[in-house]
């Protein structure tokens, strides 16, 4: 019989590296299309996937599983993100990126506070179970934040300045992203307002929902590595994999940043 690790472990077989593999494959047999295009943002989405689906693997299964389904959630919103990020569909990326950091810090919250798993379970029974729910998990990330700390460089700080670049981005309607978004122009005498819907693959729209999804599954990751969700004290989890992520996309930021000033 199966233990209860095999049993909830997930399922490898078409997973984002194998589609990253295919898209890659595409964009390289494409005619006219250059076969370096988002190549770094390629690997470093690769590389998160694999952090990211280890680490929850590795997560030791206790008596109520609310808070690992909860962590599946989590990953598969941010699987969901990477590939709007691949279709040139960069504007509805931050709002799956925001689902999956709240998923994960919804985890934190019900392995923190006894009873919080029965409380999101019944959020759906009546209005004062809605109430109850909402005043339990509505603080979700910023009471993470603050069990990771609020120094600069610490998880919790990466932890609420991400959550609220993609609010920024376009996970709430707010008039940057919307702007972003949308131009002006007159024709014969009419105001016209011109929609992007789509972009391509390698315009700075969609760069950018890439490398925030390599910086989110980063932070997913730490999150399952760090307690409370993962029961050891703060002190111990190895979170090099994490640090080469931000190192590598600050890099990568720095380099796009200088190429626009002396363009």
């Amino acid at each position: 019989m199966p233990n209860q690790r095999d049993a909830f472990g997930l399922h490898r077989q078409g997973a984002l590296r194998d589609y990253l593999a295919a898209a890659r494959e595409n964009f390289n047999s494409a005619p006219d299309v250059d076969s370096d295009l988002c190549a770094i943002e390629f690997v470093l989405l690769e590389d998160v996937e694999r952090m990211l689906s280890a680490a929850l693997q590795s997560v030791a299964l206790r008596g109520d599983l609310t808070g690992f389904l909860l962590g599946v959630s989590g990953y598969n919103l941010h699987l969901g993100a990477v590939r709007n990020a691949l279709t040139g569909q960069p504007w509805t990326v931050y709002p799956l990126l925001r689902a999956s950091l709240e998923a994960l810090c919804y985890w934190a919250r019900i392995e923190a506070v006894p009873g919080s798993a029965k409380t999101w379970l019944e959020r759906h029974k009546d209005a004062s179970a809605r109430g109850q729910s909402r005043k339990a998990f509505t603080s979700a990330v910023t009471a993470v934040a603050a069990e990771l700390g609020s120094e600069p460089d610490s998880l919790g700080t990466l932890l609420i300045d991400m959550y609220d670049s993609l609010i920024d981005f376009g996970a709430h309607p707010n008039p940057r992203a919307l702007l972003e978004t949308v131009t002006f122009s007159e024709y014969e005498g009419r105001h016209v307002v011109n929609v992007s819907a789509l972009e391509s693959i390698d315009s700075p729209a969609s760069r950018r929902s890439m490398i925030a999804c390599a910086e989110c599954g980063a932070i997913l990751t730490a999150l399952l590595k760090c307690p409370p969700i993962a029961k050891r004290p703060l002190g111990e989890p190895d979170l090099s994999d994490v640090v080469s992520i931000f190192r590598r996309t600050s890099a990568y930021l720095d380099s796009q940043n200088s190429e626009r000033s002396s363009a």
